[in-house]
């Protein structure tokens, strides 16, 4: 092991480099999580018929350069219905 004064030079130097990481990764969480909520209150909206989609014509992606990856927000699948609670576990919840 090196000594203790060139560790401490380590984690000094360690520490500086991956502060410009750090503020990346906190600024793309901040994004990430307006995105989320935008997308929450989007779906509320359209759900409660705050907003009419009818007559929205939407883009052809098809060529487009986008992620085909995106997580959770496979629409085709049921997948992440089953991780929602039922609403007698809900209401379970509320009385507590």
């Amino acid at each position: 092991m090196p000594p203790i004064d060139e560790q401490v030079r380590i984690v000094e130097l360690v520490n500086h480099k991956t502060t410009s990481i750090e503020r990346a990764v906190h600024h793309i969480r901040q994004e990430t999580d307006l995105l989320l909520e935008y997308r929450t209150r989007l779906i509320a909206d359209v759900v409660t018929g705050k907003l009419d989609v009818r007559d929205v014509e939407l883009p052809n992606l098809e060529d487009a350069d986008i992620a085909y990856d995106l997580g959770d927000s496979n629409f085709d699948s049921n997948d992440d219905q089953d991780d929602l609670p039922d609403a007698e576990e809900v209401e379970a919840d509320d009385e507590d």
